[in-house]
């Protein structure tokens, strides 16, 4: 998939904050809400035009409604039902952006190869 535009700064930041939610194997609390505060000012000024970036933004949105109404406990199912779920939305978009990017970056490296 080819995109008509690169990602701005601010959805580099909106993605890097989301990759450090889903990416630890073991959840810290402390710094899951740094991230989402970060998530909170980033999703804001994303490019929701790129067609990869709008799935991003709504999995931020599901993030930070999952951890509003999770509030501090985790123990109970159904806020973590939604956290999981959160999460693995945004596992997924972030999976297809990393793929349209690995699809660019090989073909530039196709493109000097050949030049």
């Amino acid at each position: 998939m080819s995109s008509p535009q690169p990602l701005t700064f601010q959805d580099t930041v909106l993605v890097n904050a989301m990759l450090a939610i889903v990416l630890p194997v073991v959840e810290d609390p402390k710094r899951i809400e740094m991230h989402l505060d970060i998530i909170r000012q980033a999703r804001s000024r994303a490019n929701a035009q790129h067609p990869l970036v709008g799935p991003l933004i709504e999995a931020a949105d599901s993030l930070l409604i999952a951890r509003r109404h999770a509030g501090k406990s985790q123990a109970r199912h159904p806020e973590r039902m939604a956290w999981s779920n959160a999460r693995w939305q945004t596992a997924t978009a972030l999976a297809r952006l990393s793929e349209w990017r690995l699809g660019e970056a090989l073909a530039k490296l196709e493109e000097r190869a050949d030049g």
